[in-house]
């Protein structure tokens, strides 16, 4: 399990989040994985782990504590309407009209 420490937290209505600067001491073990960090946010701020974003994670050198900096929406379209999702979760946006991108339209030469 995690041990985080929360730094600091702030309400943004606008966008239907808490942003959080957070701590994770690790001494004599290697930095947490974001994956690990975010599902100990979210027991934290009792939401589900894939509504917390993990963003600015790192252990500054030679350093026993890693920071960084959360998002924690409220329910999935905020998410999905704030961040740009990447990796596993990719989403491509088509035209409004359903073309497909100008990219995959233009012949190869």
């Amino acid at each position: 399990m995690v041990e985080l420490e929360i730094l600091s937290k702030k309400e943004n209505p606008l966008l239907n989040r808490i942003e959080a600067k957070f701590s994770v001491p690790h001494a004599g073990s290697a930095t947490p994985r974001k994956k690990d960090v975010a599902h100990a946010l979210s027991e934290e701020f009792s939401t589900k782990p894939e509504l917390v974003v993990v963003d600015d994670y790192c252990t500054r050198a030679a350093g026993m504590k890693a920071s960084g900096v959360a998002r924690i929406y409220h329910d999935k379209q905020s998410l999905e309407n704030a961040e740009i999702l990447k990796r596993g979760g990719s989403k491509k946006k088509e035209a409004k009209t359903g073309a497909p991108p100008a990219e995959a339209a233009a012949p190869k030469k």
